[in-house]
């Protein structure tokens, strides 16, 4: 009796310790999977050891999604061969953002910042897309405003996407990031 119950407590044990090592794994997966993706931003800041810049915030926010196209295209920018287009997205209720800020103040920013006059008639050229997103939450809990995003294509192919959010309703703010956002690409198209 005391076999056959040594036996069976074996196998109940057995039971248990498979049981667990298939929830350890499947935790495992599950975490790798969902919770612990590297933000494409972290992963290209240890591989190419970006400094910020003093102009960057904290929450301040970047993708580089092709390099050497960066780089090429830092070439079409200095020589003005670019084209800016961009929108807002207001709130639905109580929008006041295109009356601090509007769309031919952002695209003036936009080129003050890059201080190379732009190319007219061009069939090839660097799209720089930016979006004024009005009161949207981000990732950050900090108060807020809105948020710059601006998007750097070349042939229709993302390289670079910077995202600030700006505090107030400020039209000088506003003008700040994008001259951040332009020091930023230049930096990093550079190196």
């Amino acid at each position: 009796m005391s076999r056959s119950f040594r036996r069976q407590s074996l196998i109940i044990n057995n039971f248990f310790t498979l049981a667990s090592i298939i929830i350890i794994a499947a935790t495992l997966t599950l975490y790798n999977r969902y919770f612990n993706q590297n933000d494409d931003s972290n992963v290209e800041n240890k591989n190419n050891t970006y400094l910020k810049l003093n102009c960057q915030k904290q929450d301040d926010r970047f993708k580089v999604m092709n390099k050497a196209l960066m780089e090429n295209s830092l070439k079409a920018l200095n020589l003005g061969y670019y084209k800016i287009s961009g929108g807002f997205l207001k709130k639905e209720k109580d929008s006041i953002i295109e009356q601090i800020v509007d769309a031919n103040k952002i695209e003036q920013f936009y080129k003050l910042a890059l201080n190379t006059p732009q190319k007219e008639d061009i069939t090839k050229f660097l799209q720089i897309d930016y979006e004024i997103i009005e009161g949207r939450n981000t990732q950050s809990k900090v108060f807020k405003s809105g948020s710059v995003k601006t998007t750097f294509k070349a042939n229709g192919n993302e390289i670079f996407t910077y995202f600030s959010d700006f505090k107030f309703y400020d039209e000088n703010e506003i003008k700040d990031i994008i001259d951040c956002t332009i020091k930023v690409y230049k930096d990093y198209a550079s190196k």
